[in-house]
This record gives C-alpha cells, sequence and structure tokens, in this order.
C-alpha cells in the first residue's frame, strides 16, 4: 500500500473513531438530560431521601388490578435507583398483607421487601391486616439488631426505632403499632415510643405508624408530646393522601401525612418519598410510581415544607454494608 493511501486509512480510521466517541457522549448527554431532576438528591449538598410504603395488602393477594410482580419491580427500582436519590431509609407503613397470617401472602409480599437487605435500610409496621406473629415471623429483631443504627425494640418488630446520622444531622426514626389487627389497645407500646423519644432530643424525629386519621392515640399520646418530631407518616385511610399538623408542648412542629393508594381501581405501586435539603432548610415530597412512570402532581401529592437543618455537610455519613444477608424467602412455618 503506498504512503499516501496509509495515511488516508489512518485519517478515515481516526475520524470514524472520533465520530463514535461524539455520538456516544451525545447519547450519554441525552440520557442524562432526561433524568427528572425530583429523581436526583445530591450528596455534596447533604441531600437525602427517605421512602415509605404505604399499604401493599392487595398486591400480596397478587390481585389482577395490583399485581404482585408490579411489589417486586418497585423495590427492584428502589436498589436501583438508591444512589441517584441517595435513599438512606425505606419505612413501611403497615397492612403489608390482607389476610392475617395467611402465608402465601407472606411469602410474596417479603420477596420484595428482602431485595432490599443488604441494599438499604429499612424497617416494616404492622397494620390491623398483618398478625403481630406472623410480621415477627418473617421480619424476625434479628435480622437487624446487629446493624450500627439498630436501637432497639419493644415485644417485637412491630416497635422498633432506628438512629442516624446524615451529613451532620441526627435522626431517630421510631416505629410504633396503632392497633393490632383486633383492635386491641397498646398503650405499653406507646408508653415505650415517648420514652425513646425523650431520651433523643437532640435528634429530629421521624414516626412511622399504620393509623394517625382514624384514630386519635398516636396522635393525642405520641405526636402532641414532644417538640422534636419533624414528620409522621401514616397509611390506612382511603382518604387516600391527607396533610395535617401537630404542635408540640413548647410549639415544635410536626408534618403529618397519611398515604394510602389501596382503594384505587387499578394500583401502579404509588411511592411517597422526602428528599432533605439540608442547604435550603428545605423538604421535597414527591408521589411516584416506578411502574408507570408517572408523579402525581396535584398539591396533595407534592409539595414542600420548611425544616431547619445543619448546614455543615461535611461529616462523612458512613454506609458500612450489613454484616450478612439476613433475608431467608420462606421462614419456617
Amino acid at each position: 500500500m503506498s504512503s499516501s493511501r496509509a495515511e488516508q486509512v489512518r485519517l478515515t480510521s481516526i475520524h470514524c473513531w472520533a465520530l463514535f466517541i461524539v455520538l456516544h457522549l451525545a447519547a450519554f448527554s441525552s440520557v442524562a438530560e432526561t433524568v427528572d431532576p425530583r429523581l436526583v438528591a445530591n450528596p455534596e449538598k447533604g441531600e437525602w431521601t427517605l421512602f415509605v410504603i404505604p399499604d401493599t395488602q392487595h398486591y400480596s393477594q397478587d390481585r389482577s388490578n395490583a399485581p404482585i410482580a408490579y411489589m417486586h419491580s418497585a423495590f427492584d427500582w428502589l436498589v436501583e435507583t438508591r444512589d441517584q436519590l441517595n435513599i438512606k431509609f425505606v419505612q413501611g407503613l403497615g397492612d403489608i398483607v390482607e389476610s392475617g397470617s395467611f402465608f402465601a401472602e407472606w411469602d410474596r409480599a417479603s420477596v420484595a421487601w428482602n431485595k432490599l437487605y443488604g441494599q438499604i435500610p429499612f424497617v416494616v409496621n404492622q397494620g390491623n391486616h398483618d398478625s403481630i406473629s406472623s410480621i415477627n415471623k418473617y421480619f424476625p429483631v434479628a435480622n437487624f439488631e446487629s446493624e450500627p443504627w439498630w436501637g432497639g425494640s419493644y415485644e417485637g418488630i412491630h416497635n422498633s426505632y432506628q438512629v442516624f446520622n446524615f451529613y451532620g444531622e441526627d435522626f431517630l426514626f421510631i416505629n410504633v403499632q396503632s392497633h393490632d389487627p383486633w383492635g386491641t389497645d397498646n398503650p405499653g407500646a406507646r408508653a415505650w415510643a415517648n420514652g425513646v423519644i425523650a431520651a433523643h432530643p437532640e435528634h429530629k424525629v421521624l414516626l412511622g405508624t399504620h393509623d394517625t386519621l382514624e384514630t386519635s392515640t398516636i396522635k393525642r399520646d405520641i405526636l402532641t408530646q414532644h417538640d422534636n418530631i419533624v414528620l409522621s407518616n401514616a397509611g390506612h385511610s382511603c382518604a387516600r393522601e391527607t396533610r395535617f399538623l401537630t404542635f408540640g408542648p413548647d410549639g415544635g412542629v410536626a408534618q403529618n401525612f397519611v398515604v394510602d393508594y389501596q382503594c384505587d381501581k387499578q394500583e401502579i405501586m404509588l411511592l411517597r418519598y422526602y428528599v432533605f435539603r439540608p442547604l435550603e432548610d428545605r423538604v421535597d415530597y414527591y408521589t411516584y410510581s416506578p411502574i408507570a412512570d408517572i408523579f402525581e402532581e396535584d398539591t396533595n401529592s407534592q409539595g414542600s415544607f420548611d425544616l431547619e437543618m445543619r448546614d455543615d455537610i461535611d461529616t462523612a455519613v458512613v454506609n458500612s454494608p450489613w454484616s450478612w444477608i439476613k433475608a431467608k424467602l420462606r421462614p419456617s412455618r
């Protein structure tokens, strides 16, 4: 081959390679531009995300309008999106199943929840459709108690707390039984929760439970008794989405949300999540279905509230992996 011909081939090769790089970068840029900013949290600004999972009882039955495959896909999506949204915690709101102790429903639902082990710290709450014995069989305290963020429990997994420090800010997650499947009151659980909250006066408290709307015990006995509760989430009610304020004894304000989509004609695994933005002293909340890839954008579904937070966000967040994968798809029955 002549030298001029070789040079022409070399230049053509260079041009082709350059074109490949340009097209590749353009494609990457296009993908990056398509990420909805509501699905991004910036850890360099100390931003992090809390997800709550409202009633999944119909998915556990694998109904035609609420297939269990949707629930499994949604939990896969949580793991896949963990870094993009800097998801630090997932908090269930109860009614994992419909039928109390029916093992087939617990098997289906727990397979979805088990996807989070070793990926994202999480906790479940007990709803009036969840038997206490079953929730503790499928999610025993032993699965969590060796984790550095585990605080403790009362009578089982259905009353628990977790402690974190995110970017210099201390947070306490408290999860408390609102009522058991037979409607029996449990004042001991509320007294325990009050003791835990009182023992962490410098922590911002995020409370998860099954019901704050149709029964008054959690609101009366816990939410109004402390000034450091900043957020609560509950499900249970076909009111679907509700927001109300409670005030502590010295004027502390708690933002309280109820989210429950089980009465929708077609359930699409709608999730509620909260993005904490300390440099802006603000929490943004969204309602999103990873199944349909849609946001609900009405004022009950999307908004923000003020929350004063530390701005010294240089404190590192320890992301130590879980010591071992504790989940079992089917506990012994």
